[in-house]
């Protein structure tokens, strides 16, 4: 398997941050190098999946897999 690679520094090791942006009424997670920081994804903190099951419990809603 290769090794992920930080396009700005060469490091081999990320992180998971939490920041919240201005304008934004949530937090984002990014994806970063942990030696310059340099921002290699964005992923959005909301799990749909979850909000999913918690609206169906309300709803007396049985999803089937």
């Amino acid at each position: 398997m290769a090794t992920s690679i930080c396009m700005k520094c060469g490091n081999t090791r990320f992180e998971l941050v939490e920041k919240n942006l201005a304008g934004s009424e949530r937090p984002l997670a990014f994806i970063q190098c942990s030696q310059c920081c340099g921002v290699v994804g964005v992923l959005d903190t909301l799990d749909i999946g979850e909000l999913i099951l918690r609206l169906a419990d309300k709803l007396h809603v049985t999803l089937d897999s």
